[in-house]
């Protein structure tokens, strides 16, 4: 069986009312050869009902029950991508969404730019529905400085990046309980200038509870007029 173009790895721990969206978001993509990990975290409620459902109309689909792992459960995404078989890696969280042209938009910045790393640009949803536009460019010097002293932060919902990345800078630190993403963006980061950015607007990043006060709120949203000065 032939590759497909995009290996999507999608976490998940008792959050299956929010799940369903995000796998919505997914299925709907414009760029269709992909294969979809919904990795399971320790799940102890119905979350498997949920993906076993959709699993059962769509082949792309792949639901890995899995023991929970340390915090947020690293170990087991790394599961997941030694069987991914795709040359792109995507990832979605369970609780966020994709505009339907964004792994189209992400694959094609990648391939036109010859790149290891992409992102798009993110709406970052507040607990009270309020919606701030952040823009970023890791292609360029000053936004990979402002990146690398933690100014803001980046979603997972929003990058993309190759398969041989892993093999040359590692995978997720399985030893960390939390913070696993910003870690292993900034050490991509560090290591390759081979960065490119999607202008648009491609992914929603909801802010749930457990994130208040952490990196994902703090410092992470530009409103695009200021960017651009």
């Amino acid at each position: 069986m032939a590759a497909p173009r995009v290996s999507i790895i999608l976490p998940t721990h008792n959050r299956p009312e929010t799940l369903v969206y995000a796998l919505h978001s997914v299925l709907a993509q414009t760029e269709r050869d992909f294969e979809l990990f919904v990795v399971g975290d320790g799940c102890t409620d119905h979350t498997g009902d949920v993906v076993s459902q959709f699993a059962a109309q769509d082949d792309r689909v792949r639901w890995l029950d899995l023991p929970k792992a340390l915090g947020y459960g690293y170990a087991n995404r790394n599961i997941a991508l030694r069987q991914a078989r795709a040359p792109y890696i995507a990832y979605l969280a369970h609780d966020d969404v994709w505009t339907p042209d964004h792994l189209e938009l992400l694959c094609s910045a990648l391939e036109a730019h010859q790149a290891e790393l992409v992102h798009g640009q993110v709406w970052n949803v507040s607990e009270t529905a309020v919606i701030r536009t952040s823009y970023q460019a890791l292609h360029l010097e000053y936004w990979r400085e402002r990146f690398l002293a933690r100014q803001f932060f980046t979603p997972m919902c929003t990058m993309m990046h190759t398969r041989d990345c892993l093999e040359r800078y590692g995978y997720w630190d399985e030893t960390l309980p939390k913070g696993g993403d910003r870690e292993l963006w900034e050490r991509i980061v560090r290591q390759t200038p081979r960065i490119a950015t999607a202008g648009a607007f491609t992914s929603f990043n909801f802010v749930s509870p457990a994130r208040r006060g952490t990196a994902a709120t703090q410092g992470g949203s530009y409103h695009w007029e200021e960017c651009l000065q």
